[in-house]
This record gives C-alpha cells, structure tokens and sequence, in this order.
C-alpha cells in the first residue's frame, strides 16, 4: 500500500502476466500517456524515498530497487487494468479482459432486466431522449416514403 492503494512494479506486472520486463517497457513507451492518465506514476525524488521506506516497513524488502535509483515507475490498479487490456502477448491478460467484458456484461443485464439484445429498448432515459437523438425524417425511397432515423454528424 502507497498513498492508500496498492501499487505495482513493472516486474511485479511481467510476473503477474507471464511476459517478459522488456515488453512491458515497450508497452509504456508506445502506451505511457494512456498509462499515465490511468494511474502509472513515475516516482521521483522524496516520493520516490517514501515509496521505498513504505515498502521496506511494509514487507521488510527494498523491492531491488537500488540506493541510487533515481526514478521509478509505478502502477495503480487502474494502470494494471489498462495494460491487461494493451497487452497481446499474455494469455493470463486475455482471460483478465474476458473476465473484464463478462462483468460489464453481467452489471448491463442486471440493469436492463436481464437482457443486453435489445440494450436501447431497456433504457428508459435514452428511449425518451430518441427524437432528440436521431429526429425521424420522411426519406423518398424507390419503395416510396419512408420514416427514418438521421441525426447530425460533426466531423473535425
């Protein structure tokens, strides 16, 4: 525990997903923003210091990271999460995303009343909000008129 979460190393996360250190460095090089905003925390000078003292007074280990460390990176549950979804390599991170999905899944139906088929039809707020959405419009079809759905799309 760190600032009242638990925090992970990067080796912990190789470990933890069975690859290897060095993708996971290639992971937050090419992903570190997406990290960073989702709870991966480079460590630097007395944060860095707590960080190691809580560790060490915590499980009586400096977790190899040495005396002159300067800097270290660190994740938060949020962070691991996220990189189980980045990760291709690791078949413990696809089961993690399965699982992931299973739980969305599961919390939708027990909201919709136990149906995700029709999601839209469930929801009430979004099915009062519908014209407003997408406003039906007569369109002239070769079959003749037809009512349908169009709403605005604003390209940037």
């Amino acid at each position: 525990m760190f600032d009242g979460s638990v925090r992970l190393v990067k080796e912990q996360i190789a470990a933890f997903f069975e690859v290897d250190v060095r993708t996971i460095e290639r992971y937050l090089e090419k992903y570190g923003d997406e990290l960073g905003l989702n709870g991966y925390e480079v460590l630097r000078g007395k944060r860095l210091k707590s960080f190691k003292l809580t560790i060490k007074e915590q499980f009586d280990t400096d977790i190899g990271v040495g005396i002159k460390t300067q800097q270290l990176g660190i994740f938060d549950f949020r962070a691991f999460l996220n990189i189980a979804m980045l990760l291709t390599e690791s078949e413990r991170a696809r089961v993690l995303r399965q699982t992931i999905l299973d739980i969305v899944i599961d919390t939708i139906n027990q909201r919709t009343g136990g149906s995700t088929k029709y999601i839209n039809q469930h929801d009430a707020e979004l099915a009062n909000g519908w014209g407003q959405i997408a406003t039906p419009l007569s369109v002239q079809t070769g079959g003749g008129p037809q009512r349908m759905n169009c709403a605005n799309v604003i390209r940037n």
